[in-house]
């Protein structure tokens, strides 16, 4: 009988010790930390809005180069530089700034398009990656039109 009461009380020991170090990281985790310290606010502090994510040329003729200029602005309160840019393929040619966009500034992505070897409706893809970890997608689509070799009026 005394074994038994024995361990009754050890099961109970164990229960609540598992409870008393349950709060305390409960309570650890969820304090707000207000011990003489001051609360730190995180901004946003760059970011690049664009106008325009997308351009559509329309009908073109296989062969022509056409070149669209996207619009940015940098909403942010610090520089933002474009580390680099590449599209989906080699028919496309990618003109960026390379200083630092300072905050309230707009700036321009030349993109030019070459759409020798194209046939139909295309869809490429311009990615930017930022000093501010954010990469922007751009695209352009167009409707080459190609005389010799025309797939909306293949016969079988």
């Amino acid at each position: 009988m005394q074994i038994l009461n024995y361990r009754m009380r050890f099961l109970s020991l164990i229960k609540y010790s598992f409870l008393f170090i349950f709060i305390l990281i409960f309570e650890c985790c969820h304090s707000d930390g207000n011990t003489n310290k001051k609360k730190v606010e995180v901004f946003n502090v760059s970011k690049l809005s664009f106008q325009k994510r997308i351009h559509t040329f329309g009908d073109i003729k296989a062969g022509e180069i056409d070149v669209y200029s996207f619009s940015f602005k940098n909403v942010g309160k610090s520089n933002v530089i474009i580390e680099g840019a590449k599209s989906s393929c080699g028919c496309i040619t990618i003109n960026y700034p390379k200083h630092p966009i300072l905050p309230g500034k707009t700036e321009y992505i030349e993109v030019e398009y070459n759409s020798a070897g194209d046939v139909g409706k295309t869809y490429k893809e311009i990615i930017l990656n930022t000093s501010c970890n954010q990469k922007i997608k751009l695209a352009i689509m167009a409707n080459v039109k190609n005389e010799i070799l025309d797939i909306n009026n293949l016969k079988n």
